[in-house]
């Protein structure tokens, strides 16, 4: 009887004690899938600000103690509208945002939007990183900030790489955006903030964590830019958790939609993704739903991958722009095709047909948009050949590439399916191999490499490494140095 005590006793504190490391592993993340307030003839640019921060306050108080993190996209305030027809209602709809620790709650100097989203997070609890237009001076910068349970301001992220005619002043300063979040269940969490853009590039050395926050406006087109590929690529392919959020409008056909994708993506492949805030043809604007989801406070890249995200909500329509890009000649089940000597792309396929018909092979090395902005690029993929293919089903594919590894800036796998939704597949980090592990109707299959792009991101850990070096040096030539001074005073000592 006391050993069967002893042993209930000592299963009880080792489950106990199992569900309180548990518990101290994860926090609880909530990605926002939002819908803007868009402008109309009736109301002034401070008023649509005003009332999607209303829209806010309401889906911060709902989540309160649901999400220890939310996250809005970018835009989210503004709409779109602030970066390419309103640069004269720029003073209006910005705000300027305070220094890093201070307190946006109840402060007179900030504007009343930014206060009220600094008192909803100290109110209800809950960190709060939201995207806003921010004045400093005469210049405008698109900025991402951080509040934590305490309304105190714990990151200001201004936007880095900016497309051509912005009317935004672009940054070179990382310093601002890493935060590290102190939850009371489960610890201290670093994140990293990062742009749609940024992810075309390396995460900078002096900002890296296992948990990246992504506030993007990625505007989807076929066949590459499908935002939730990107970011679940950008996550398996790096080996950190990513939370994005995702801009979300119509686009001219007021019956569809090319912005939007939102989710949730683990460094181990799985993952949530999200369109709209219902799935309907007529979202409610100001309307918004919550992605949650607990999330592994440490990450790791793993070198095989095994990616599978389940889509939340319905799917609207979306009419989206198809980007040409040159496909191979050769539409065999199995093809090897070499750019040049040292980058090559290997196929193979099972379907139906004899050849891929409508369909193409990419083997393609050269500049194109991806992620909204024009980069040089390494394609091995599959793909339709056109918007207008109704996507085939195939059993099994495979496609590999030969690059060497230092041209490479990030190589992201993208897989996506009939109606947008995410394809299960394989990625093999080391090898660049991406193998499609169950039967689907595929839009596009494949790895983009991007290519070395110019950055602020070399700088200073190149400058840091020399540094590291001189000072390894001097302490060597210090120490032979203090050495031979002691074996002379030894050798004058026995003389004497």
């Amino acid at each position: 009887m006391e050993i069967n005590m002893f042993n209930f006793i000592s299963v009880t504190c080792f489950m106990l004690f199992t569900f309180i490391a548990a518990e101290a592993q994860t926090y609880t993340a909530g990605v926002v899938v939002y819908k803007p307030e868009e402008s109309n003839a009736d109301d002034t640019p401070d008023v649509f600000v005003s009332n999607n921060v209303k829209s806010y306050v309401d889906i911060i108080q709902k989540n309160q103690n649901k999400v220890d993190i939310l996250v809005f996209p970018e835009y989210g305030l503004t709409g779109v509208n602030a970066n390419d027809k309103i640069k004269e209602h720029l003073p209006v709809i910005s705000t300027t945002v305070g220094n890093i620790s201070e307190l946006a709650c109840h402060k007179n100097k900030m504007k009343e939007n930014l206060v009220k989203l600094s008192c909803a997070a100290k109110e209800n609890n809950v960190y709060v990183v939201a995207n806003v237009v921010e004045q400093s001076n005469d210049n405008y910068y698109i900025t991402t900030v951080a509040f934590d349970t305490k309304g105190y301001l714990r990151a200001k992220c201004r936007k880095h790489h900016l497309v051509n005619g912005s009317n935004f002043e672009e940054s070179t300063n990382y310093s601002n955006c890493s935060f590290t979040a102190t939850f009371k269940k489960h610890g201290s969490v670093p994140f990293t903030i990062l742009f749609g853009n940024d992810l075309l590039r390396p995460i900078p050395q002096e900002i890296k964590t296992d948990n990246v926050i992504v506030t993007a406006a990625i505007k989807n087109s076929l066949p590459l830019n499908i935002g939730f590929s990107v970011y679940q690529g950008f996550a398996v392919s790096n080996g950190v958790n990513v939370l994005a959020s995702g801009y979300y409008q119509k686009n001219e056909n007021p019956a569809y939609y090319n912005y939007g994708g939102s989710g949730i993506f683990l460094s181990n492949g799985t993952g949530i993704v999200s369109f709209s805030p219902d799935g309907s043809d007529n979202v409610p604007d100001g309307m918004g739903t919550v992605i949650q989801q607990d999330i592994p406070i440490v990450s790791s890249r793993l070198p095989v991958v095994t990616v599978s995200s389940r889509f939340l909500g319905k799917m609207p329509k979306l009419s989206l722009d198809y980007m040409n890009i040159t496909g191979l000649n050769d539409t065999s089940k199995i093809v090897n095709h070499c750019v040049d000597s040292k980058v090559c792309c290997n196929f193979s396929a099972e379907f139906a047909d004899e050849t891929l018909q409508e369909y193409k092979w990419i083997a393609f090395s050269n500049k194109t948009v991806f992620a909204g902005e024009e980069v040089e690029v390494f394609v091995c993929a599959l793909a339709v050949e056109s918007a207008l293919v109704t996507p085939k089903s195939f059993r099994n594919v495979t496609i590999s590439s030969t690059i060497e590894k230092p041209k490479i800036n990030q190589s992201i796998p993208i897989a996506v399916q009939q109606n947008y939704l995410p394809v299960d597949f394989v990625f093999n980090n080391d090898t660049n191999l991406i193998t499609l592990t169950k039967e689907e109707n595929i839009v596009v299959f494949g790895i983009v490499h991007v290519l070395s792009l110019a950055g602020p991101e070399a700088g200073p850990n190149v400058f840091l490494i020399v540094i590291i070096t001189l000072l390894c040096i001097a302490l060597v030539v210090l120490l032979v140095g203090y050495l031979i001074w002691r074996k002379r005073q030894r050798k004058n000592r026995r003389s004497l």
